[in-house]
């Protein structure tokens, strides 16, 4: 006999897999990708029918940007600088500084724009719908097979 339980997170798993790809995909089409980091975060697990897509903490100020007010972390920026702009380690921390002071000030691009789609952009109810169609074709397509099988014995 068929273990649906089983199939179904093998085949929710596979499918958020794809969507992970998606999202690494639009990180880079949005210019966000620096060191790579929040490529690497990305993680799936799927236990009793349930998946979720983790990633790092930053998620919320690629999709919905960092409002102004306190001064965000130095060592990000300087990290990022040396990446994006291939500054020696002196000219990062300037440059981590600065940026920070500006983002304290004003905000950050994303945020002054609304926002981005990294996010909102991949995972639609429309995607959703296509994933959950296709784990249930697959787990017809399963059902049926077990079922031929178990009548021709």
């Amino acid at each position: 006999m068929i273990d649906l339980s089983k199939i179904t997170d093998e085949l929710l798993e596979r499918e958020l897999l794809v969507l992970v790809e998606e999202l690494k995909a639009k990180h880079i089409e949005l210019g966000q990708k620096a060191s790579g980091k929040w490529i690497e975060s990305l993680e799936v697990v799927v236990s009793g029918g349930k998946g979720i897509i983790y990633g790092t903490g930053y998620t919320q100020y690629l999709t919905k940007g960092r409002t102004p007010g306190a001064r965000p972390p130095i060592n990000p920026l300087k990290e990022w600088a040396k990446v994006k702009l291939g500054v020696s380690d002196k000219e990062a921390l300037n440059v981590a500084f600065a940026v920070a002071t500006k983002i304290a000030n004003e905000g950050t691009d994303i945020y002054k724009s609304g926002g981005s789609d990294l996010v909102d952009g991949v995972i639609t109810d429309k995607r959703v719908r296509q994933m959950f169609d296709n784990i249930g074709k697959t787990l017809v397509t399963n059902i049926s097979k077990d079922l031929t099988r178990e009548l021709a014995v």
